[in-house]
């Protein structure tokens, strides 16, 4: 007889999490030593994120990111970690193959607060505000593409 596996969002309940995650579906752009790769994002917190990619990344392997923000045509970068990868099941019409949690490294305090305040109001229950919200949501939409994100990381990165 043999046990099942666990699902893997159960590893980890929400009670044992250091911060609160909210769900998204944002486009992402990661650069590596190797090269940039577009993905989406599926959940965030003040710590890190999810990622789904096409490509698996290496654990421990420091990364550059972009996360594009559809309801508010903007564009976050932060600098993180991955702390796992894993291979997502083949279902019918899926985009990505991988997964990655990533932990942030480097994030202004400016975005933090764009999330809390903004985006995931959850969050502001383990946020210790360290200044105003940000409340100039600024149009910096270049297109309706996010190829630009790569660009974007080199320059402000």
């Amino acid at each position: 007889m043999s046990t099942p596996l666990a699902d893997p969002t159960d590893r980890r309940t929400e009670s044992r999490r250091e911060h609160t995650r909210a769900v998204i579906e944002w486009p992402a752009t990661v650069i590596t030593s190797t090269g940039s790769y577009q993905g989406k994002a599926a959940n965030i917190s003040r710590g890190g994120a999810l990622i789904y990619l096409s490509e698996e990344l290496t654990i421990g392997e420091h990364v550059r990111l972009a996360f594009e923000i559809p309801d508010y045509q903007d564009v976050i970068v932060a600098k993180g970690e991955i702390l796992r990868i894993f291979v997502l099941k083949r279902g019918d019409g899926q985009e990505f193959s991988h997964g990655a949690a990533l932990q942030f490294t480097e994030i202004s305090d400016e975005n933090l607060r764009y999330f809390t305040g903004d985006i995931a109001p959850e969050w502001k229950a383990d946020y210790k505000d360290t200044g105003p919200i940000r409340t100039d949501i600024a149009s910096k939409k270049v297109s309706g593409s996010t190829s630009y994100l790569p660009w974007i990381l080199v320059i402000i990165l």
